[in-house]
């Protein structure tokens, strides 16, 4: 991606006893994290992963603690049709176009629109207009309600999941992602409501 820097090295440490190889992958602006990835040299399955802030702090780490290849599927994963669905917490059915007439002036460079729509939510079922924005590594999405009937503070949190609400011109902004809550800061305050 454009908006990366990739960089590989033949050697990485050793993750549960194997070997891997180690790829940086930098973003070129700080409006979105770093990842670190541990792959290992064999099967090509990824073992260990770190996500960063752009001053370095690891906001998330995943690693696999066992590695076991065998030649077959075991049976108990080989047939998974008969195993019960947990329930749907979205009904696609039920989703229309967005309402609000709301839409973000700015967005860090590379993130495009993958779905919009309207609905409500599931635990609340507020009447809600979401957003998905991706730039083919991560993604963030924006929610926009009525500002007198949603009832979140004015909040900002940054994190491996950082979320970013408020209130304007009448309505509810939130934006949540896997990108700096500057970034989700500066998408939300830029949202405007068409004259339509």
């Amino acid at each position: 991606k454009p908006h990366y820097q990739v960089s590989a090295a033949d050697r990485g440490v050793r993750v549960v006893g194997r070997d891997t190889k180690f790829v940086r992958v930098l973003s070129r602006d700080n409006d979105r994290y770093h990842y670190g990835l541990w792959i290992d040299n064999d099967s090509g399955m990824l073992l260990k992963m770190q996500m960063t802030t752009p001053q370095g702090e690891i906001l998330e780490q995943l690693q696999v603690t066992h590695f076991y290849e065998t030649d077959s599927v075991p049976i108990s994963l080989s047939d998974v049709r008969g195993v019960q669905q947990p329930p749907r917490l979205l009904d696609s059915r039920n989703q229309q176009e967005p309402r609000f007439g709301a839409t973000p002036q700015w967005l860090p460079d590379g993130f495009t629109l993958q779905r919009s729509n309207h609905r409500l939510l599931a635990q609340t079922r507020l009447p809600t207009d979401h957003f998905l924005y991706s730039d083919g590594l991560t993604e963030f999405s924006l929610y926009i309600a009525e500002g007198d009937v949603q009832s979140l503070p004015n909040l900002g949190v940054q994190g491996p999941e950082s979320i970013y609400n408020v209130q304007s011109q009448g309505l509810a902004i939130t934006a949540v992602g896997k990108l700096p809550l500057s970034t989700l800061q500066r998408i939300a305050d830029s949202v405007v409501v068409s004259a339509d």
